[in-house]
């Protein structure tokens, strides 16, 4: 937990690793950073190394005149086909101690984006360049891949994977 009450919740990211991708295995996050968890932000901002390291990995280009980073279909194409997937290792310090790995599908990350930004729904990654550490956050996209509790009274969270399994059994 963060001492800012503005945003409380913060966590160790230790290691972002691609596994399974077009170029094989990446090491996507350089050194550890402290996150911030807020399902109120829709992208993941990261420090510019690991940006590039995402663009290398992925393909995305940077469009300027939204900040988003686009993908075009070839690209998309190519890295659904691959399915890599990300594994993001959290810990409550930048490196050693226990860590939590969550393990997103790139489907996760294969988005949409329209009005106000694009007059047509447009292939991006949902990564952003954070210019200084304030900024490092972990999005609403996570949120989906992954669950996040708060335990206020003793200033803990708990990171977990979310389980998909059996969902197409129907037992009620």
């Amino acid at each position: 937990m963060n001492v800012d009450n503005s945003r409380p919740l913060q966590i160790g990211l230790q290691q972002v690793q691609a596994t399974g991708t077009i170029i094989g295995d990446v090491d996507l996050l350089p050194e550890g950073t402290f996150h911030f968890v807020d399902s109120t932000i829709p992208h993941t901002w990261l420090p510019q190394d690991a940006v590039n390291a995402f663009v290398s990995t992925f393909g995305p280009s940077y469009d300027s005149s939204t900040g988003l980073f686009l993908i075009n279909d070839t690209v998309r194409e190519r890295n659904l086909q691959a399915m890599p997937t990300l594994n993001l290792s959290f810990g409550a310090s930048l490196s050693g101690g226990p860590t939590q790995t969550i393990s997103l599908p790139y489907s996760a990350f294969d988005l949409q984006a329209g009005y106000p930004f694009y007059e047509n729904a447009t292939n991006y990654f949902p990564i952003r360049v954070a210019h200084n550490d304030t900024q490092y956050t972990i999005g609403r996209k996570f949120f989906q891949e992954a669950y996040v509790t708060a335990d206020w009274e003793r200033q803990n969270c708990t990171i977990a994977q979310t389980s998909f399994d059996n969902l197409n059994n129907e037992h009620l």
